[in-house]
């Protein structure tokens, strides 16, 4: 869980700053020595000075952190503790992280092996990425989700909410009642695939938990998201590829998911193991999903040490 008990304070300076990108410093001497959990508590308007809550951590010194992004959180996929967080409960359009909930949710109620008469208003898939089936096809509901979470298919999200709730409305309330279930407070959703809509919003660390939850309780859904390709057999016979470029530019990453939208910017829920510790990383409004997320990755792997 994210860490929430008071810690001091102190002031590590910006060293370096440009519009959108900012390298801060810590100073060794406020850390006496250890490594760090380094939460933005306040970001300065202008290039200064950043406040920085602080609390000792196994590991080594934090010396900087670099990023190009609006909203980041980093998290322990074992105890699920926040690592790094800035303003990690801001409330903003989730573009295709929306389908985590999507397949959330087909996986707590459908069986992947169910054959599924697709169903859905081409109408509503303007401007959309998608799997490529047509109503009156059919398919497994696993293919459908291989279709939701490779090529982030809006033609699939629909499929599913049909299949699954009978109507996009009911799909859709069931995605909001898995917020609930999973204890979380910062998104709602009014469609089950991400494209921008008023009052449809996530946070960095409601995406973070979402996935981890995924991952740990649905074998399922690790395969879905670590598959860089997957074949769908049904009416027709075709394959679809994973858009998320991090499975292929990271040692030991495996998944989540990626999305894009020019409300959200680009969008990403990662996530890499390393000698059986799983770390996630969620990026909002970031200027590319590989070079913002390795720098993370990096950092944590190089400086956090796992207890026994």
């Amino acid at each position: 869980m994210a860490v929430t008990e008071r810690q001091p304070t102190f002031m590590a300076r910006i060293v370096h700053h440009t519009p959108g990108r900012l390298r801060l410093r810590v100073p060794r001497e406020a850390l006496n020595g250890r490594g760090a959990e380094a939460v933005h508590s306040a970001l300065a308007e202008r290039p200064g000075v950043l406040q920085v809550r602080v609390t000792p951590l196994a590991g080594s010194l934090l010396g900087f952190l670099c990023y190009n992004f609006s909203r980041a959180t980093m998290f322990l996929g074992d105890s699920g503790a926040l690592l790094y967080g800035l303003d990690p409960h801001r409330q903003l359009a989730p573009a295709s992280l929306t389908k985590i909930f999507t397949a959330l949710v087909a996986l707590r109620f459908g069986d992947p092996r169910w054959q599924v008469d697709v169903q859905f208003d081409p109408a509503q898939l303007s401007d959309s990425t998608l799997m490529g089936i047509h109503p009156g096809e059919t398919y497994t509901l696993e293919d459908l989700l291989y279709g939701l979470l490779l090529p982030s298919g809006n033609d699939a999200a629909l499929a599913i909410g049909n299949a699954i709730g009978g109507s996009d409305d009911h799909f859709v309330a069931m995605m909001n009642e898995e917020v609930t279930a999973l204890g979380l407070h910062d998104s709602h959703f009014v469609n089950p695939h991400g494209l921008d809509a008023p009052d449809h919003y996530s946070s960095a660390y409601d995406m973070a938990m979402a996935a981890r939850y995924g991952m740990t309780h649905y074998p399922e859904f690790r395969q879905l998201v670590s598959a860089r390709t997957w074949t769908v057999h049904g009416t027709r016979t075709f394959p679809v590829d994973n858009l998320n470029r991090f499975l292929w530019s990271y040692p030991g990453a495996d998944g989540v998911k990626v999305g894009y939208t020019d409300a959200a910017g680009h969008t990403i829920v990662a996530s890499a193991s390393r000698n059986g510790h799983r770390v996630y990383v969620v990026l909002m409004n970031c200027g590319d999903i590989v070079s913002d997320a390795v720098p993370l990755f990096n950092w944590v792997f190089a400086n956090f040490s796992w207890p026994g």
